[in-house]
């Protein structure tokens, strides 16, 4: 996008939410740039506008929590629960592994690994996105 684009039609000014931060801040070039348009088109307002999320882009999993995660692998783990130790070590929360806090991986290392062992979840999450895609539309 470039920094300002003009609609006739609506008689706005489109801003990045970006730019308009930027454009906040006294004696910055987007301050000049955004006051000058605004001295160009007097009536017009500011509207700021947001980035459309790429086609492309992975599920986001917003409330994939270690709980849930937890959970899930409780009731669905073996009889010798190794996939609940792997989590637990993961994630120093066992009681071996609580002094090494440090060689804890990071949320997004745990996530991918939890996908990949269940990959169930990915498919539910498709089906769940697409029913509610048919609700809205």
């Amino acid at each position: 996008m470039t920094e300002i684009k003009i609609c006739d039609r609506s008689h706005s000014l489109a801003v990045s939410k970006k730019f308009y931060e930027k454009a906040a801040r006294y004696g910055s070039d987007e301050y000049a740039m955004l006051r000058q348009a605004r001295l160009d088109f007097p009536n017009y307002k500011i509207v700021v506008v947001a980035r459309k999320p790429s086609k492309t882009s992975k599920p986001v999993f917003k409330r994939l929590t270690y709980e849930f995660m937890a959970a899930y692998i409780i009731k669905h783990d073996d009889e010798s629960q190794t996939t609940m130790k792997v989590f637990q070590r993961m994630t120093a929360t066992s009681d071996e592994d609580e002094a090494q806090v440090l060689k804890a991986k990071t949320y997004q290392e745990v996530k991918r690994w939890f996908l990949e062992v269940f990959p169930e979840i990915l498919q539910c999450h498709h089906d769940r996105e697409e029913l509610l895609t048919r609700k809205t539309a």
